[in-house]
């Protein structure tokens, strides 16, 4: 056998040990539970997961999965950027606080890929790698996402991490409950049809510590869902409030109350009360979300600004 063809065998055979190597790394795996809120994820041979929880200037927790060890700062938000050139890491945590303020609309696509991942041009990593990052958003959860390439990680190492992160699901959710940052878990998207308004009495609704019991109004419009609520939920203005409780004409397709009050689809103002100088008060807007598992939800605790449904969830196309 010629010098070549021996170096194109021993070439081809590297290339197979590394192929079979990643493979085995791939599938070679075990579980992890988020024992807070119940996202699991195919941990592979070879990585050391570190579950955390601290309170620092906000309460922050969740897990690290790495090949090599990854400093830990105590006294600063996780990260990965400072992790080993050597290895490859992925973090996902919550942190409580104005930054995880929830926002309306569908919430991750899973399987989540490293590709959604995005490098911030602005973040030095203490190490030579790829250094990635961006939200997470399921079941009522919004959470970050980091993930680390080591420029000297190898072949194997990153197909594993690209598995885990696939990986990554959460649980799934049940109608009637509550979930994530006080959600109520409403029915699937299917079950609503499009064009459809449907009330939501406070009565019906299960009592949680800190969602706030309010009527309210779920709408699917041809673009998206949205959802008004029929209870004042701040202690001023006319809608919604005692002497003017809110409710749907079908017919009409608009809101209305007893005292000659009336809003149209979007919660904007028709007419004001009857005799009143009471300024403008479209109904609220609350935040509104779809999980993964297809099933809406609806935060009382959490409104949304009214620029969310501009461009109209109603205009076609």
């Amino acid at each position: 056998m010629s010098r070549r063809s021996v170096l194109a065998l021993v070439a081809g055979i590297a290339v197979a040990a590394v192929a079979v190597a990643a493979a085995e790394r791939a599938t070679a795996t075990r579980d992890y539970v988020d024992p807070r809120r119940g996202w699991t994820v195919e941990v592979p041979r070879g990585f050391d997961v570190r579950p955390f929880a601290r309170d620092l200037r906000a309460f922050v927790d969740g897990a690290v999965f790495a090949t090599r060890p990854v400093p830990a700062p105590t006294n600063s938000f996780p990260t990965l950027r400072h992790a080993p050139s050597d290895g490859v890491a992925f973090l996902l945590y919550r942190l409580q606080g104005p930054v995880s303020y929830p926002r309306s609309g569908p919430e991750t696509d899973f399987p989540l890929s490293l590709a959604d991942l995005r490098p911030d041009p602005y973040v030095e990593p203490a190490h030579e790698g790829r250094w990635l990052h961006g939200p997470v958003e399921a079941n009522g959860w919004t959470l970050t996402a980091e993930a680390w390439i080591g420029a000297d990680a190898s072949a194997a190492d990153v197909v594993a991490l690209e598995r885990l992160v696939r990986s990554l699901r959460f649980a799934p959710l049940r109608e009637g409950t509550v979930t994530g940052d006080d959600f109520y878990v409403l029915g699937r998207a299917e079950d609503y049809a499009v064009g459809s308004v449907t009330s939501f009495p406070a009565r019906s609704l299960p009592i949680t510590e800190h969602a706030r019991l309010l009527d309210f109004f779920l709408v699917r419009a041809p673009r998206r869902f949205y959802a008004l609520a029929g209870t004042c939920p701040l202690p001023a203005g006319y809608a919604g409030c005692s002497w003017c409780p809110v409710r749907y004409d079908a017919e009409a397709r608009e809101f209305h109350c007893r005292v000659g009050a009336r809003w149209d689809l979007l919660g904007g103002v028709l007419a004001r009360p009857r005799g009143g100088r009471e300024r403008d008060d479209p109904l609220s807007v609350l935040t509104t979300k779809v999980a993964p598992d297809g099933h809406v939800l609806v935060s009382t605790s959490h409104l949304a600004p009214r620029h969310e449904l501009r461009p109209s969830p109603w205009r076609a196309g």
